[in-house]
């Protein structure tokens, strides 16, 4: 029996069939939740709305990150650099040679946080969960710019919060947290430009990398990370990136040559050359061995971002991702190039590439069904707990510290720092004791022995007179004259020392050395 159709039917089916070709045919990347509108709201309705729905979102994206963050701050210090950033704030210095947008901002946390009782490390610890969470907001408004539609963005954010890696650096305190900060700007710069490409929207996320520059040098790199979102979001011939890349290319390059003049402005010192000879020095060493490379590869990209570093390469096999997914890969091989270059295999677990978060989550999305994209938050944020209670070990220094007070024995107490271990003790657990700069004073040149030994011993004079107990670590006494070069006046200092006090040997707990007196 011929199946019977109302007259009335055919033109609301073919009206919906052709409203249907007509939305696919302007918002190709639907599935992803791009340029959608909520289905209650008319399109005028929508834009009024959005924007404040937006930035609460963004900001509660922010709130959530932000005590996650500092409710798994760690307690130790990763490697050397943070202790020697907080070493160089400890002696009022403002300038450093890379990166110089940090020792100013680790200032302005310490001053602004010392009324509520923090100390310099857990306000320099605080600094970095701020700068992470801030740029998860940022990235959030960034997903929105982009056209994704709340969900799908609240899903991209959570997802660039909980990567191993972005995770690991919120908690310790290093320069990547804070730049995290700027580089979701530059985000937030790059999808108004995809949205609408312009040679003014160009221009301004060239700027916001040269801002990002400021903050950590590897941001000369973020053109070539985010700029492929014009071609993708949604798809456009490749001539259409052409003229916003070189303009990008060239608001850039003039930022990077004016940041040592930018750099005046802000009262701090800034070697551009320095920063270009930092990255280029040990790059034919570095690119002779083999076995770099698979490190490099292993600790920077596969390790702190799974499991999205070890899906994406699937990607490559289908035709509706392989755009995106070349685009992601052809950015990691720069960027591990760039790693390669300047680490040579150390692992720096994905410190470099923290902006690669939002590109990847952006795969996710359009990769994975939903229930994919909790799994990979599920597996990404038990990957990141496990690396940070790794690595978040206080005891050595606790001992160190424990070992010390008790060798006071109620005294107030003074450290000659010599070795990391000192430094990273009374940054943690001493600081209210006297901390002599003792291997400061030893890299300066050897000619000046006489003035730098008569500089410590006048302080050293005054502890005493004040009943301090003044300790000088095993540690400290090796490390200053372990590397002549480095340290020229170490040995005429440890010296001076030996000549002029009395050095009992004194170990308890975990520290070993010797107690000066008169």
């Amino acid at each position: 029996m011929p199946v019977q159709v109302r007259r009335s039917d055919v033109p609301r089916v073919e009206g919906a069939r052709s409203e249907r070709t007509r939305r696919e045919a302007t918002h190709p990347v639907r599935a992803s939740g791009i340029h959608e509108v909520p289905t209650l709201l008319t399109a005028a309705a929508a834009r009024r709305l959005r924007p404040a729905v937006d930035v609460r979102d963004a900001a509660l994206c922010g709130l959530l990150a932000l005590l996650v963050y500092v409710l798994l701050g760690q307690r130790t210090f990763y490697k050397i650099d943070g202790h020697l950033y907080l070493a160089l704030v400890l002696d009022g210095e403002r300038s450093y040679p890379r990166h110089f947008l940090y020792l100013p901002m680790v200032h302005a946390a310490r001053d602004l946080l010392a009324p509520l009782g923090l100390t310099l490390y857990e306000a320099a610890r605080l600094l970095s969960a701020l700068g992470t969470a801030t740029g998860m907001a940022l990235l959030h408004l960034a997903s929105r710019g982009l056209g994704l539609e709340r969900r799908a963005a609240l899903l991209a954010t959570a997802t660039c919060a909980t990567m191993p890696h972005v995770v690991f650096f919120a908690t310790v305190v290093e320069v990547h947290g804070p730049f995290l900060a700027f580089s979701g700007l530059a985000a937030v710069a790059a999808a108004a430009l995809t949205r609408r490409p312009s040679v003014g929207r160009a221009a301004t996320f060239g700027a916001t990398c040269a801002l990002a520059f400021c903050a950590h040098s590897t941001a000369a790199l973020l053109p070539a990370l985010l700029l492929p979102l014009i071609l993708l979001y949604p798809p456009r011939p490749f001539a259409r990136g052409l003229l916003p890349g070189a303009v990008t290319a060239a608001t850039l390059a003039a930022g990077i040559a004016l940041s040592p003049f930018v750099a005046r402005l802000v009262g701090v010192e800034f070697d551009l050359h320095h920063s270009g000879a930092f990255a280029t020095d040990r790059a034919t060493t570095n690119f002779g061995a083999a076995w770099r490379y698979g490190h490099t590869l292993l600790y920077e990209w596969l390790i702190p971002m799974l499991p999205l570093s070890v899906l994406t390469p699937c990607g490559l096999l289908g035709r509706r991702l392989r755009a995106q997914t070349g685009w992601l890969l052809l950015g990691a091989i720069i960027y591990l190039a760039c790693a390669l270059m300047i680490l040579g295999g150390e692992a720096e677990w994905g410190a470099y590439l923290l902006p690669f978060c939002w590109p990847l989550a952006l795969w996710a999305l359009r990769a994975l069904p939903v229930r994919g994209v909790l799994l990979v938050l599920a597996l990404q944020a038990g990957t990141a707990v496990w690396l940070v209670r790794r690595h978040d070990d206080p005891r050595r220094t606790l001992a160190y510290a424990q070992g010390a007070r008790e060798l006071a024995d109620g005294a107030p107490l003074a450290l000659l720092a010599g070795d990391d271990i000192d430094l990273q003790a009374y940054l943690l657990h001493l600081t209210d004791a006297e901390r002599l700069p003792l291997f400061e004073l030893a890299r300066l040149p050897a000619t000046a022995v006489a003035d730098a030994g008569a500089a410590l011993r006048h302080r050293i004079d005054d502890l005493l007179a004040r009943g301090c107990a003044v300790l000088l670590s095993d540690a400290a006494r090796a490390r200053v004259v372990a590397v002549p070069a480095a340290t020229p006046c170490g040995s005429g200092l440890l010296a001076l020392l030996e000549r002029s006090y009395r050095c009992t040997p004194a170990a308890r707990e975990g520290f070993t050395g010797t107690r000066l007196f008169r």
